[in-house]
């Protein structure tokens, strides 16, 4: 049984596609009939089964689908092979694009960008603020090129996260913190500032990494290390324990540990 209908109101797309505004014609979780919902391209665009929705002013639109008890409302665009379903949330001033899913109980918020291969699921949660180019006029992703963002992985500030990098359990990334190259992030860690993890690095069990601090090369963090300032991290070094490391440049199998205090 159908839900909506589309209306005659039309909006056109910068490519200069047109989406129709819909009108949902029985009730159905916090939607009653005769209410007023937001743009798709085509009715495939939102399943009339669940209770999924499109509110306000979103637009859903390519070959993107809403489906399960999903929201998507207020000024977001989906597009291309967007997947909003389960109980997701997506709200905001967001973008998605391309290949991206975004299921289970996870909630996009906020100026996030997100395009091209990014799975987001279970409790995580994206709020992002807008990133540019040097010259200020392209709008560049948050989050892109088969990035994975689950568990209840926290996403703040102008964030970058690509090159199938993962953040996962209660990770935070927030400021301009970096995570690429097939990083990945886990165990309750934060990483903040300016800091960037990349070529296989990993963040794991309460690690925090701050300023602008960079790890690569297979470089393991752990146990309640913390890393900052201006330090370099390289080529299989390892940082455990309670270690701390503070502008300081380890290479080379280097091994950095601290007995866990009781």
């Amino acid at each position: 049984m159908q839900k909506f209908v589309l209306l005659a109101q039309e909006h056109r797309l910068e490519d200069g596609r047109v989406v129709r505004r819909i009108m949902a014609v029985r009730d159905f979780g916090n939607v009653k009939s005769g209410d007023i919902g937001g743009f798709v391209e085509w009715t495939n665009n939102l399943s009339h089964e669940g209770d999924c929705w499109i509110d306000d002013n979103a637009i859903v639109a390519g070959w993107s689908r809403v489906s399960g008890d999903a929201l998507v409302k207020d000024r977001i665009l989906c597009d291309g092979f967007v997947s909003v379903s389960d109980r997701a949330v997506v709200d905001g001033d967001v973008r998605l694009e391309g290949y991206v899913a975004v299921y289970g109980d996870a909630r996009v918020g906020l100026f996030s960008y997100i395009k091209d291969g990014v799975t987001v699921y279970g409790h995580a949660a994206i709020f992002c603020l807008s990133r540019y180019s040097i010259s200020g006029k392209t709008r560049l992703p948050n989050v892109c090129e088969q990035a994975t963002v689950c568990g209840y992985a926290k996403l703040e500030g102008r964030i970058s996260m690509s090159g199938t990098s993962t953040a996962t359990d209660h990770t935070i990334l927030r400021d301009n913190a970096r995570l690429c190259e097939n990083s990945c992030a886990d165990g309750h860690s934060i990483i903040e500032g300016q800091a960037c993890l990349f070529e296989n690095a990993w963040a794991s069990r309460h690690t925090r990494i701050s300023g602008r601090s960079k790890l690569g090369g297979n470089v393991l963090a752990s146990g309640h290390s913390v890393i900052s300032g201006k330090s370099l991290l390289l080529c299989n070094v390892l940082v455990t324990g309670n270690a701390v490391v503070h502008n300081e440049t380890l290479s080379g199998e280097q091994f950095r540990s601290e007995k866990v205090k009781e």
